[in-house]
């Protein structure tokens, strides 16, 4: 059974999207906190707090992303660039999901945790085949077979 148990995790903790999801959720637990905690605050205008917070959870996304989910070995110079982009691309296709949202009455709360679960989709598919598809490339010609380069 404790056997079944460590094949099951390491299995469970070596798919990719599923380290995507973890270190996207503690990016999400960051930008939620931060967001949230500034629009109560009430200092500053709502979308100006989205931007703050979702700067503040790219450090944490990035880090992540870039040791455990993909594993990479390929310099920042190249990756932090392209990675700030793809983020970038996320923020705009987040605060329009917002603002949108917001504009047709929906509260701010709500229209945060629609974007949060609609943006990842986009980022997790260019950081993969664009930021960080050097892992895949040095992966496969280190006679890695090709199902265990998917899973990592």
């Amino acid at each position: 059974m404790l056997d079944w148990i460590r094949r099951t995790t390491a299995y469970f903790f070596g798919q990719r999207w599923v380290r995507f999801g973890i270190v996207g959720g503690l990016s999400t637990i960051t930008y939620w906190c931060i967001g949230l905690g500034l629009y109560w605050g009430g200092l500053l205008p709502v979308l100006v707090n989205n931007a703050l917070a979702y700067g503040i959870a790219f450090g944490v996304s990035y880090a992540g992303h870039r040791t455990w989910t993909f594993r990479s070995r390929g310099s920042h110079r190249s990756q932090l660039p392209k990675f700030a982009l793809t983020q970038g691309i996320g923020l705009g296709l987040n605060t329009c999901i917002i603002a949108a949202l917001m504009h047709w009455g929906m509260p701010y709360t709500p229209a945060m945790i629609i974007a949060t679960f609609a943006v990842p989709v986009v980022v997790y598919f260019i950081s993969r085949f664009w930021v960080f598809r050097e892992t895949s490339r040095l992966a496969a010609g280190s006679g890695t077979s090709a199902a265990r380069t998917e899973h990592e």
